[in-house]
C-alpha cells in the first residue's frame, strides 16, 4: 500500500487553521466544521473538525470511506 493511501491525523492547530480557512475537503468539496462524526470502526466523535490527509490532501474522515465505497462500485 501506497504512503499517500494511509489515513493520517493531523494537529489541532492545523485543524484550527482549516476550520477558519476556505479550504475544502477534497472528495465532496464542502468546508471543514465543527460537527458530529460517526467513523465506521470507531464509533462518533462529538463536536470536532472532522478533518484527516488522505492522498496528500484533506479530507472529511467520513468521505473516505465514500470515496472507497464509489471506487469499487
Amino acid at each position: 500500500m501506497s504512503a499517500n493511501n494511509i489515513i493520517k491525523s493531523i494537529s489541532e492547530e492545523v485543524k484550527d487553521k482549516l476550520y477558519d480557512s476556505l479550504e475544502v475537503c477534497a472528495y465532496c468539496k464542502t468546508p471543514f466544521k465543527e460537527c458530529d462524526t460517526i467513523i465506521p470502526g470507531k464509533g462518533i466523535v462529538v463536536g470536532e473538525v472532522d478533518v484527516v490527509k488522505y492522498k496528500n490532501l484533506f479530507w472529511h474522515h467520513g468521505c473516505i470511506a465514500d470515496y472507497k465505497k464509489d471506487k469499487h462500485l
